[in-house]
């Protein structure tokens, strides 16, 4: 279990990082643990987005989780703005969804407690 949080708190860490870079103002995260897997949300206000960025967030967030890149890879780059960041997030979790909406970000995750290759 704090291996997990270990984990998600790295994600969190990208994300805000990601987020503070392209111009966030306002970010909330909420963290729940449920009996098969964790979920935590990420909200942003006051960004703006194009649809072209939100594609590319969803496509990097959606790569097939790959268990040895989350040790390989436990602490962020220095450039939080760059795909590389964002595909190790998307190999580190299970499911994403991205909403926007009139300047706001949500992206719900979840990542399953006991994976299997």
């Amino acid at each position: 279990m704090k291996h997990d949080f270990r984990i998600i708190i790295r994600i969190i860490n990208r994300m805000m990082h990601y987020l503070n870079y392209n111009g966030a103002k306002k970010i909330w995260f909420q963290i729940y643990e449920q009996d098969l897997f964790y979920e935590w949300t990420i909200e942003c206000e006051e960004i703006y987005v194009q649809q072209l960025s939100v594609d590319k967030l969803r496509k990097l967030l959606s790569i097939q989780r790959q268990s040895e890149i989350e040790e390989a890879y436990g602490i962020p780059n220095a450039e939080f703005g760059n795909c590389h960041e964002l595909s190790i997030v998307g190999m580190s979790i299970d499911f994403a969804d991205v909403v926007v909406k009139d300047g706001s970000l949500c992206i719900k995750m979840i990542r399953n407690k006991n994976f299997e290759h």
